[in-house]
Formats: C-alpha cells, sequence, structure tokens
C-alpha cells in the first residue's frame, strides 16, 4: 500500500478534504523538456537521482541515506540472478557519482548509470518485476540531459541543510515504508517528471501524507527535528518549484485532530 493509498481511507480522506484547502498553481507555464522516449517512469526515477546528485554536488549541508536501489540484492527469489549484475551497476554508479561529485562534469557514464540504477529501484518497488532490458536507450540519455540543463540554479544551490530520499522513522512504517525525494531547508519538495503541468488533489494527498509523517516520526538518522514550513512540488519538464505554506492549506487545531486521526487509522482503529 502506497502513502497515497493509505490517504485515501474513508474516514482519512472524508477529515482531509474537510480541513484541507488546496492550493493553485497561478501561473501558466510552457514545458521546456519533452520526452523523448516513452519510458516515462524510467526517466522519472532516473532524474530524482539525477536532482539528487546535483543537489549534493552543490550543498555542504547533505544527509543522504542509502540508495533504494541497493537493496534489490537482498531479493531472495532473485538473489543469484540479480546480486552480481546489480552490484556491478551500483559499484559504476557511485564511481561515477564520486567523480561528479569531485569535477562538477556531467558524463555519459552518469547518465547512464542513473538509468541503470532507476531500472534496479523499478525491481525494488514493482515486487521483483524483471525490466525486458539494462539496455540503455541513448534518446533517454539525451532527455536526462535536456532536463539537467534547465534546473533552476537558484532554488537548489543555496547551501541550506538538505536531506536527500528521507525517511520517516517509525511513522513510515505505519503505511507500509515510505520514503520523500528531498528536503531543502524548511522544505519538504517532490519531483514529477510529467509532460502536465498540474497540482492535482493526488499531488497535494502525497505532500501533506509527508508532512504527517515528519510530524509524527522525525526523519531517520538525524537526531534533531526538521520544523517544515512549506510544501512542493518540481516540474522538471518546466524548471519550476511550485510552493506553498502549510499554515496557508490547514489551522493548527485542525491539523492536530488530523494527526490523531491518521495514528487511529494507521493503527487499525478506523
Amino acid at each position: 500500500m502506497s502513502l497515497t493509498d493509505f490517504m485515501k481511507n474513508k474516514r482519512l480522506y472524508e477529515k482531509f478534504q474537510k480541513i484541507f484547502k488546496m492550493p493553485q498553481i497561478k501561473k501558466e507555464k510552457y514545458i521546456l523538456v519533452k520526452p523523448k522516449t516513452k519510458n516515462y517512469m524510467l526517466i522519472g526515477t532516473a532524474f530524482d537521482y539525477l536532482l539528487r546528485f546535483y543537489i549534493a554536488r552543490h550543498n555542504n549541508k547533505i544527509i543522504n541515506r542509502d540508495w533504494v536501489c541497493e537493496e534489490v540484492k537482498g531479493l531472495a527469489r532473485f538473489e543469484d540472478d540479480l546480486r552480481e549484475t546489480s552490484e556491478e551497476i551500483v559499484n559504476r554508479a557511485k564511481d561515477n557519482y564520486e567523480m561528479y561529485l569531485d569535477e562538477g562534469v556531467l558524463s555519459n557514464n552518469l547518465l547512464s548509470s542513473v538509468i541503470l540504477i532507476a531500472k534496479l529501484d523499478g525491481i525494488l518497488r514493482s515486487g521483483g518485476v524483471l525490466p525486458n532490458s539494462l539496455d540503455i536507450e541513448p534518446r533517454d540519455i539525451e532527455d536526462l540531459n535536456n532536463l539537467y540543463s534547465v534546473i533552476p540554479k537558484n532554488y537548489f544551490m543555496k547551501n541550506e541543510f538538505c536531506v536527500l530520499n528521507p525517511t520517516f522513522g517509525t511513522a513510515s512504517l505505519m503505511v507500509g515504508g515510505a520514503d520523500a525525494d528531498l528536503i531543502i531547508g524548511d522544505t519538504l519538495i517532490d519531483i514529477k517528471t510529467t509532460i502536465n503541468f498540474k497540482f492535482t488533489k493526488e499531488y497535494f494527498l502525497q505532500l501533506i501524507g509527508y508532512f504527517i509523517l515528519n510530524e509524527l516520526g522525525g526523519i531517520d538518522n538525524f537526531e534533531n527535528n526538521v520544523d517544515i514550513k512549506k510544501l512542493g512540488i518540481y516540474y522538471s519538464r518546466y524548471g519550476y518549484l511550485f510552493t506553498f505554506n502549510v499554515s496557508d492549506v490547514v489551522g493548527e487545531r485542525d491539523l492536530k485532530e488530523f494527526k490523531k486521526l491518521f495514528i487511529d487509522v494507521a493503527q487499525g482503529f478506523d
């Protein structure tokens, strides 16, 4: 069960609809980077990695957990077939990542690596479904290169406290596991590599879900609580970050009640 599915629990969703005011994007934007292939989910995952690499390169205060792709070798029924291949892919990706951190050069080797580790991610998140191929389409490399070229420096080069791919302790476990894309300063951001420039109810649910998880569980491997005040979506094909204040979409008393209901639903008291 995904976090969004959990948020759609009948009682929780009804309460959500009642107390949260959905923000609206007021600016009209034109797409800057059109897809080169139909590998939409793959490129989305690959760019998630690539943007986090970019942030790690340009900020000093970074907390980064192990990559999701590294967990693939633990899938028992595919262990013999995947262990050696996945380790080679991850080790090569780490070498390319370290070279990028040192030199700041976006190489085709790094772009190839993020595509391959995105394919490993897909195996894990699908419960063990193997990809059709580990081959890389050249147009996917071009697509990632174009997405990288439109990253706005003022959004992500702030040298603020950053958490890459955070999880939220026992609170994540309450909903079957959940990891967000990134936190910069007091802002939690989800990355969407989509051609649709819309802020949907699904996106809103997901962001609020992550916010609640942080409120309840904090961030793994970090002793201090992170006071998240803003939530946002980075639309990578538009080079645009949309953010809003949590205080503008829900009141403190309603939020407190919602957190209590969230716990009750997670513990099966709904």
